[in-house]
């Protein structure tokens, strides 16, 4: 297998298995091949399908979920961005095709998938997620591959669960696949920004979706260091992101986060129905949300 960007000496563990280059494997890609690999899996995704998806999904957070609510501000980045997340539940999914319609709406969004995943759900490569095969060289390799081709584009952005599987948000410590490192050292021009996510029931009878942006990592900062050390800050930003929002969503203060989408206000059909007929009885207006500032 051919050098994968690992600096002498820093051939850490990707994917589980030492990055070796004299390792050979049934799935051995070279340069060549594994760039047009990627370059099939760009070709897949369909930029109508996507507007079609984003709005599927924005309309059903909308059904699902009381409010989206942003702690901080969105980011401000010009170049290739790589959002690391976390990756507390299955909405995740929806998550992320509403902000590549929404707040990145001007980007080329791509999104890593497990492989025997993306098999069981096939349309979404038409959305932009792309298979990646863990625990192996080659897997590994064909992941930077396809990062490398997107985040060549300016306007290239990768969403991605770094760790690579479901995990609750008081879970500490957060635990990145080493991967990210490497791929800091194909795109060091990328700005690698966390992007905590939380799912909480306040006052109403739906959910809130809790999200913070952290503070943006520069690729050439991470490039610099040592794959394990690259691998540490990240978790460090995205654990300190997850920490903050946590503090503010224990708050239950709408005060302190803005509203990026309104979900469905009200308790239960027969509750609202007996509370609008009370409200009409007495003249009042009926406010449907369970508390006046939610």
């Amino acid at each position: 297998m051919k050098d994968i960007g690992l600096a002498s000496g820093d051939r850490e563990s990707i994917g589980g298995l030492e990055a070796n280059p004299s390792a050979k494997t049934p799935f051995q890609l070279d340069r060549q091949a594994a760039l047009a690999s990627a370059s099939k899996s760009i070709a897949r995704r369909s930029h109508r399908l996507l507007r079609l998806y984003g709005a599927f999904c924005r309309r059903d957070l909308s059904a699902h979920f009381h409010r989206i609510r942003l702690l901080g501000r969105l980011p401000e980045i010009d170049g290739p961005i790589v959002l690391c997340l976390n990756h507390p539940s299955w909405w995740d999914v929806e998550v992320y095709g509403w902000m590549g319609t929404t707040i990145f709406a001007d980007r080329f969004c791509f999104a890593p998938m497990d492989a025997p995943n993306l098999t069981r759900y096939s349309i979404l490569e038409r959305f932009g997620a792309f298979a990646v095969h863990p625990n192996s060289n080659a897997g590994a390799y064909a992941f930077l591959s396809m990062a490398e081709l997107v985040l060549q584009n300016p306007k290239g952005l990768l969403m991605i669960a770094v760790e690579g599987r479901y995990r609750d948000v008081r879970e500490r410590p957060v635990q990145p696949r080493p991967g990210l490192a490497h791929l800091a050292r194909r795109a060091p021009g990328a700005m690698f920004v966390p992007l905590a996510l939380e799912y909480a029931f306040w006052s109403e009878r739906r959910p809130n979706l809790l999200m913070s942006f952290g503070e943006p990592i520069s690729g050439s900062e991470l490039a610099a260091c040592k794959p394990a050390a690259a691998t540490a800050r990240i978790a460090e930003a995205l654990e300190t992101t997850m920490t903050a929002l946590a503090e503010a969503g224990r708050s239950r203060d709408p005060a302190r986060f803005s509203i990026l989408l309104k979900g469905r206000d009200g308790m239960s059909g027969v509750i609202d129905l007996w509370r609008r007929v009370n409200a009409l009885a007495s003249g009042s207006r009926f406010q449907k949300a369970h508390r006046h500032d939610a």
